[in-house]
Formats: structure tokens, sequence, C-alpha cells
């Protein structure tokens, strides 16, 4: 950004900026589309002014890089929120079978006692151990998913910056 102190500084200034904020009484010539002006009129207090406006045009270009940061991180945004969405939803399904897998499985060896081949017995075993296991991983899941809810709402709470 560059603020130009008439036409002459303009047209020296082309090359350094995108953006010049121009001091003048005459209207601005036509400019190439690299370079945007604004013009303010010559008055008392015309250095104020352009400072002022030096720096609402900086916020403004600062907020509009945000955005468009922003803009092109949603689409990857959006598919971990599917996935966070759909792991949820897996997780309780397979919670709910593995809970019948579990609990038949201790009913099984609570009612056949020592009366059970012992390869069977051996599978049995197997089966319910393997099914703590994942209970287990999918008690990790379920604070992944809390995890995933408060950083959630964090992310809804902050403010723009």
């Amino acid at each position: 950004m560059v603020i130009a102190d008439g036409l002459k500084s303009l047209a020296a200034a082309r090359g350094a900026a995108e953006l010049a904020i121009v001091i003048s009484d005459e209207p601005l010539p036509e400019l190439n589309e690299r370079l945007r002006a604004v013009r303010i009129p010559r008055v008392d207090g015309w250095a104020g002014q352009a400072a002022v406006l030096a720096q609402e045009t900086m916020l403004r270009l600062a907020v509009q890089e945000q955005l468009a940061e922003t803009k092109d991180k949603l689409p990857e945004l959006e598919r971990y929120a599917a996935l966070g969405r759909f792991i949820v939803q897996a997780r309780h399904a397979l919670g709910n079978a593995l809970t019948g897998v579990m609990g038949n499985s201790e009913l099984l060896l609570m009612e056949a006692g020592t009366g059970m081949r012992s390869e069977v017995r051996t599978q049995l075993e197997t089966i319910h151990s393997m099914s703590l296991k994942m209970h287990e991983t999918f008690h990790r899941l379920s604070s992944l998913e809390m995890e995933l809810r408060v950083a959630e709402r964090e992310a809804h709470r902050r403010p723009p910056q």
C-alpha cells in the first residue's frame, strides 16, 4: 500500500504496491488492473484521514485473506466432520453388537462350567477376551467423540480474529 501526495507521486508509486491512497483534488487517471486507488480530497487534516483509511483498508484486506483461507479449508473440515459422524454411528452399532457377544460368551462360560470340552472352552474364552479388547477400543472412541464435541463447541464460541 502506498500513500501518494498528488498524482505525480502516484505515477512514481505505480509498481510499488497494489493499493494506493492518493491525496489530490484532481480525478484519478485510468489505472492498470493490478493497482487499486482511493482518492481523498486535499483538506485540512488529510494526513489523519489517510492514516485512518490506510488502517481500515489493511484490516479489511486481512479479513478478506482470512476469509479466503477459511473457505479453502472448509471442504476438508466438512470431510472430517462427516468421517467423525460415521465413526460415532459405527461405534454405537458395533458397541451394541459387541455387548451381545460379550454377554453371551460370559453366560456360556458360567453355565458350561467344567463340562465343556477344553478346545471349545478355549475358543469361547478367546471370543470373550477379544470382545473385551474391542470394548476398550470403543471406550477410547467414546472419549474421542467427547473431545471432538468439546473442540467443536470451542470453535463455535471463538470469535473471528
